[in-house]
Formats: structure tokens, C-alpha cells, sequence
């Protein structure tokens, strides 16, 4: 059983500490997973909060299989899907905060330097990081949501399709497309140093 099954299992025992511990781990997480979806932090926060209540009021519907990332991550994605619904202006994603994956933060920068960007340059570079935005923001979401689940989140594909209410094979072929797309996206500036 791993860390996240056995404190929902502590917690309908009745250990309330477990909820704050899950709460502690998952806040940020998924707070950044919605406000990169729906483009407003507040609403994020709202959100976020909102995922957490879902959590709480249906810990008994959950069944531990390992699989607990990817459920959070269904809710935290239906309620952004929602959001998205009632608005009429197109979403925008916020990559300037640092994100969690697993025990240590990363920030998108770190997360690109796997397709060949060097990480000193995005440290001197703030117009690359401006470039890095643009190119996510103008993926197709479900490229967008994929690569933030997969590469930004650290999913596993299983947990990522569970999570999109997909199959693994779709999720490696659009993480996949997703990168060809980002890396065709991105306008990098000269002098950056970066090809």
C-alpha cells in the first residue's frame, strides 16, 4: 500500500491528522494544475479549496489502488472543465510560480531542459521564459493538460489517464505530439544561446 492509500485509510479510522497531511501534500500541486488551466489564481484558489471539500465528503467512494493522484487530479480537472464552461473568454495559463513534483519543486524550465534547453539559460533569460508561456498557452488544451500532468506533475501515463478519462496509449501519443507542437511553438530568442 503506498503512502497516499494508507493515510485515507488512517483517516476513516478516524486519524483527521491524515486529511491535513494529504491537504499539505496535494495543495500547491493542484493549485497550480487548475490555475494553469483556467488562468485566474483566485478562482484557482477557490478551486483548489473546492477539490479538497470533494475529497473529504467522498473519501468513502475512493478505493485504494495506488491510484490516488489520478483521482485527485479527475476532480481538480472537472471542476477547471466546469470553470472553463461558464466563461465566454479564452483561458490563459500562469507559468511564473514554481510547481511540486514529489519531494522537491521545479519550475517549467527545469521541466524543458529533457528536450535539449539549457537550465543556464533560462536562469539569465527572462524573455525566454516569456517565449516558454507563449508556446505552452497556444498548445490545444488537451496537449496543454497532458504535458502538465506528465512532465510538470510527474504522473505516471496511468495515473494521467485516469485523471483525462483516456487510455495510456492516447496519453503517450499526446504527450508526444504535444512536445513536437511546444518545440515548433516556441519563438526562443537570439541571444538567449539556446537552439
Amino acid at each position: 500500500m503506498n503512502k497516499d492509500d494508507a493515510l485515507i485509510r488512517k483517516f476513516r479510522e478516524g486519524n483527521r491528522a491524515c486529511f491535513d497531511e494529504l491537504y499539505n501534500t496535494y495543495k500547491e500541486r493542484i493549485f497550480n494544475f487548475i490555475n494553469r488551466k483556467i488562468g485566474n489564481r483566485a478562482v484557482a484558489e477557490e478551486l483548489a479549496q473546492e477539490v479538497f471539500i470533494n475529497i473529504y465528503l467522498n473519501i468513502n467512494r475512493y478505493e485504494p489502488r495506488g491510484l490516488f493522484k489520478a483521482w485527485i487530479y479527475t476532480i481538480a480537472s472537472n471542476l477547471a472543465k466546469n470553470e472553463l464552461k461558464k466563461r465566454s473568454s479564452m483561458r490563459q495559463v500562469s507559468l511564473s510560480g514554481r510547481v511540486g513534483k514529489r519531494d522537491m519543486d521545479i519550475d517549467l524550465e527545469s521541466v524543458l531542459t529533457k528536450d535539449g534547453f539549457s537550465a543556464d539559460s533560462f536562469v539569465k533569460n527572462g524573455e525566454l521564459k516569456e517565449a516558454i508561456e507563449n508556446a505552452l498557452k497556444s498548445l490545444h488544451p488537451l496537449y496543454r493538460d497532458v504535458i502538465t500532468l506528465c512532465v510538470i506533475e510527474g504522473l505516471s501515463y496511468e495515473e494521467a489517464a485516469k485523471a483525462l478519462k483516456t487510455n495510456m496509449k492516447t496519453i503517450s501519443s499526446r504527450l508526444t505530439r504535444a512536445r513536437k507542437q511546444f518545440i515548433k511553438k516556441i519563438k526562443v530568442p537570439k541571444r538567449s544561446g539556446v537552439k
